[in-house]
């Protein structure tokens, strides 16, 4: 998800969403805070937060913070912002995470075809 705002040039809450991770332990802790270094390298004035602001500026988002059936849908959400922005690869991976959490069996075939248009 920190990608996904990353790419949609929403830099305060793409910092919010790495440090998240690593302060949760996930699987993705390291490659998080090493994508979180290359994002704070390229965007000047990028600050560091502490984990409460982290949590109002993913809320200001739309991020519902430690509820995993919102957060799939807001994956969704941010999916469908990716492909209409035209970064179709990121919004199938923001899709097919969130399929992880909210089972589509419609969602499958529309990530499939967009595939085929790479």
């Amino acid at each position: 998800m920190g990608f996904a705002f990353w790419k949609l040039e929403r830099y305060d809450a793409a910092a919010a969403c790495y440090t998240k991770c690593a302060n949760l332990r996930s699987v993705m802790a390291d490659q998080a805070m090493v994508e979180f270094g290359e994002l704070v390298e390229s965007v000047k004035g990028l600050q560091r937060r502490t984990e409460s602001q982290g949590n109002e500026i993913l809320a200001a988002e739309g991020v519902p913070v430690d509820a995993l059936e919102e957060n799939g849908r807001k994956m969704l959400d941010l999916a469908k912002e990716s492909i209409d922005s035209g970064s179709v690869s990121l919004g199938c991976v923001m899709a097919i995470s969130g399929m992880r959490i909210i089972r589509d069996d419609a969602l499958l075939p529309v990530v499939r075809s967009f595939s085929d248009f790479e």
